[in-house]
Parts: structure tokens; C-alpha cells; sequence
């Protein structure tokens, strides 16, 4: 015999069995229908034409300039080549005659020299005429004594004549490079008393050129070109 509660117990627990079978079977056909609609998109896709993808764009070549090389070389020193001999004329023909070069003519104008390096001192040892060294920084007087040459430094004279530069004698170039002021553009200068300047105006306008030379006596005289 079964207890009065005992049917309505067991009926309450099938109910409950019966239910989640249900639900089971609900989410089993939804899983289903799910991947039916799954298997007909993918066959739809499958069926759809292929597009290949674009190929890739190859890089443009590049182009680089080709620049010539650049050669560092030590010049060589090159052995003198001896000048050809020029043929020798034949007799059958003559060789035409070069022209004569054509050369400036010289130039003419004045030159003022001592007669020696001895008329030099000695008229610079008697005051007759005063000898300059003249430079960018100024004037310096040779001075004679005992045949010693030597230079000082003494104002600019205000009025000169400028001297050969190759009749000045090396014993005064010693003197004045012994000071260290000898330069090459040194210019050398000689003072004149009244009476040689006067005789040297003369002499110039009497000519056009010549070699002007004092001579040891103190006198001037002229000797053409």
C-alpha cells in the first residue's frame, strides 16, 4: 500500500524530469536549424566566384647615375726631352729666311754713377756730397771716417738725385746691411753742391741721354749712352 503523499511526490519529481528533457530537446534543434543556416551560408560563399588578389606592385627600377671615378695621383717628375733636331735643309730647296726680330729700342734718359768706389768716399768724407740710403722708414746718411763706412739716421733731403742702383758699390752695401735695414728696395741718393747741380742742369738740357759721372776732383762730366 502506498502512503497517502507518496503519488503526488513521485508526479512532482517526473514533472520536473519532463521539463528539463524539453528543454534539451529545445536547445538541440536550435543547435541543429543553427548549423543548417551555417552549413548553407558557407555552401552559398563556396559557390560565389574567387576574385584573385592584386598582385603586388613591383618597385620601379632605380636608376643611378654612373659618376666617373675619381683618381688621386702624386705627379711624376718626367725626365727632359731633348729638343729635335730640325732637318737639314735640302739643296733642292732653300729654307725661306726667318725676319729679323723686332727689339724695342732703348729707352734714353739719365744715369748719375761715381767715377770709383775711392771719388765716392773721399767726396763723402769732405762734405762735398751727401750719399742716402732712402726706405719706407726713412733716410739714413753714409758717413766716412778713418775708411770706415758706416750709416746714420737723418732727415729725408728735400731735394736729390737718385743713383744707378747697380753703380753702388758693395763696400756700401756691406755698410748699411752691418745696420739691418738693407732691403732690394732700398733706393740710393746723392746731394749736390750749387755748383755740381748747376752743372749737371746744364748737361741736361744740352742732351737727351748719357751717363752722368762725378769724377774724384769734384767735377761732372757726361759720357754718352
Amino acid at each position: 500500500m502506498r502512503a497517502p503523499f507518496a503519488y503526488p511526490l513521485l508526479r512532482g519529481v517526473d514533472a520536473e524530469s519532463g521539463g528539463a528533457a524539453d528543454l534539451q530537446t529545445d536547445i538541440m534543434r536550435f543547435m541543429a536549424i543553427l548549423a543548417l543556416c551555417l552549413m548553407a551560408v558557407f555552401a552559398l560563399v563556396q559557390s560565389l566566384p574567387q576574385v584573385p588578389d592584386p598582385a603586388p606592385a613591383k618597385p620601379a627600377p632605380r636608376v643611378v647615375a654612373e659618376e666617373p671615378p675619381v683618381v688621386l695621383t702624386r705627379p711624376r717628375p718626367q725626365a727632359p726631352r731633348a729638343a729635335p733636331t730640325p732637318p737639314a735643309p735640302s739643296p733642292a730647296a732653300a729654307a725661306p729666311a726667318s725676319p729679323p726680330p723686332v727689339t724695342a729700342p732703348p729707352e734714353r734718359g739719365f744715369t748719375l754713377r761715381f767715377e770709383s768706389d775711392l771719388a765716392l768716399s773721399r767726396l763723402v768724407a769732405q762734405g762735398d756730397v751727401g750719399f742716402f740710403a732712402l726706405d719706407e722708414s726713412g733716410a739714413r746718411r753714409m758717413s766716412v771716417q778713418d775708411s770706415r763706412l758706416s750709416f746714420w739716421a737723418a732727415p729725408t733731403p728735400r731735394r736729390y738725385h737718385e743713383m744707378d742702383q747697380t753703380t753702388v758699390p758693395k763696400a756700401v752695401r756691406d755698410a748699411l746691411r752691418r745696420t739691418g735695414r738693407a732691403a732690394p728696395e732700398t733706393a740710393w741718393a746723392v746731394t749736390l753742391p750749387p755748383r755740381l747741380t748747376r752743372e749737371l742742369e746744364r748737361l741736361m738740357r744740352e742732351h737727351e741721354d748719357g751717363a752722368l759721372i762725378i769724377r774724384r776732383d769734384g767735377s761732372l762730366d757726361r759720357q754718352p749712352s
